[in-house]
């Protein structure tokens, strides 16, 4: 059995989910802001280059996302997921 470490699985539900994660967590924001129409621009790669290697050596980098508002303009969303526990 292939075993995934917890943080990986939970930024793919994250990206899967993104538009209720803002409702969810950010509902002011999501609600009177963000334009749902467009398409949300996720950008881990280019996070992950930006950010200094570690000693690990294989790191996850957290989720950048671009999204748009509804006056035209574009935001940038840094989510960090730290999972605790087992």
């Amino acid at each position: 059995m292939l075993k995934v470490p917890k943080d990986v699985l939970w930024k793919g539900i994250i990206e899967d989910l993104f538009a209720e994660f803002l409702h969810y967590f950010f509902p002011a924001f999501a609600q009177k802001k963000v334009d749902f129409s467009k398409e949300f621009i996720f950008l881990d790669k280019e996070l992950a280059e930006i950010l200094p290697d570690t000693d690990e050596g294989n790191r996850h980098a957290d989720k950048l996302v671009k999204i748009f508002t509804k006056d035209g303009k574009t935001k940038w969303c840094l989510i960090h997921v730290e999972v605790q526990g087992l």
